[in-house]
């Protein structure tokens, strides 16, 4: 049997006959066209997620001085004055 993954192991939690189906019988599931489109979506959706991450180069950190408390980023800008 090919690697369990999370959505084999939730098919298999709903249905262990349809897990049975899906990895054996793959030919015999039934067709939906708009399945492509969906995961097409999902997987643009997805991509832009990892460019929005990776193009933030701002990290935000909560600093304690002198027993008051404030916010910085990495560019040492105080966002949240210490109070």
């Amino acid at each position: 049997m090919p690697g369990l993954s999370k959505s084999r192991y939730t098919t298999f939690c709903q249905c262990s006959k349809a897990l049975w189906l899906r990895v054996y019988h793959p030919e015999l599931q039934p067709e939906d066209p708009n399945l492509q489109a969906r995961f097409d979506a999902g997987n643009e959706v997805g991509d832009l997620a990892k460019g929005l991450r990776s193009s933030l180069a701002w990290r935000f950190f909560l600093v304690i001085k002198d027993g008051k408390w404030g916010i910085v980023n990495n560019q040492h800008d105080v966002l949240v004055p210490f109070e």
